[in-house]
């Protein structure tokens, strides 16, 4: 009995070292079949909620306590969603720190498109004609320029919702700040050009008349809305000067005698 026993100790320790065994994380990312993690379920199904509502988040916490794990957690989740589809952006922002904002925009994009190229290709989709010209064309110099960007990529998305997850914020350049918040929020305020047909038109109108070599062009729009207001403005969008115009229509209310006829 004693032989037996050692024998099965013996065989118990062998499928005991043959099994991985997990550690702690103590840097970067975690991975489960490595190291030992909390799941953060509650927390976890609170930011889907909120995302889903289109709130924006900020999560505040000292470096490894499970931030960038727990946000790629979230992108796994909201991928595996069925009845929306999101479109996720992650960006990292630490290696910024010693950038100014000048350098820091044209980067940023950079790292925006791969990110963009990326969820394509992890889709197997082909981005259409359009967007990848659009994609081409854009140069981000400020922050005027990121908020005109994401307006008009709104466009693109149709009914697809874009998360933008930022991991490391405070490494964003000092001079780049403020703009960057104010940014963030006309966004978040406004909501994205897709909600508005006004600027997803004009957003439209730049890429086809880009695609037709124009250097310009007009937007009109009749504005049937009860208390319209006239609208002039000229912007450039991706090079391509648009100048547009709204025209409010006001409909008079039938008269009464009018009424009484039909």
């Amino acid at each position: 009995r004693k032989v037996q026993s050692s024998k099965n100790l013996c065989a118990l320790a062998q499928r005991v070292c043959q099994k991985k065994m997990r550690t702690f994380g103590t840097y970067g990312p975690v991975n489960p079949e490595d190291n030992y993690v909390v799941s953060r379920t509650e927390e976890l199904a609170d930011f889907i909620k909120r995302v889903k509502l289109g709130r924006y988040i900020v999560i505040f916490a000292p470096r490894q306590t499970g931030k960038t794990t727990f946000f790629q957690w979230a992108l796994d989740a909201l991928a595996a969603d069925t009845a929306e589809t999101y479109f996720p952006i992650e960006l990292n922002f630490e290696i910024y720190e010693d950038y100014t904002a000048e350098d820091f925009y044209p980067s940023l994009y950079e790292g925006i498109y791969e990110e963009i190229q990326r969820v394509f290709e992890a889709r197997d989709i082909v981005p259409s004609e359009d967007l990848t010209q659009f994609l081409k064309d854009t140069k981000l110099t400020d922050h005027v320029a990121m908020m005109r960007f994401f307006q008009q990529f709104g466009a693109f998305l149709g009914d697809e919702k874009l998360v933008l997850i930022i991991d490391e914020f405070d490494g964003i350049p000092r001079d780049a700040l403020t703009g960057f918040l104010h940014t963030l929020r006309n966004i978040y305020v406004h909501r994205s050009m897709r909600a508005c047909p006004y600027s997803a038109g004009k957003a439209q109108l730049a890429v086809y008349l880009k695609s037709e070599k124009a250097s310009n062009g007009y937007y009109v729009v009749f504005d049937h809305r009860a208390e319209p207001e006239p609208r002039v403005e000229t912007e450039t969008i991706n090079g391509l000067a648009l100048r547009s115009y709204v025209i409010p229509v006001v409909q008079e209310v039938p008269s009464q005698q009018i009424q009484d006829s039909t």
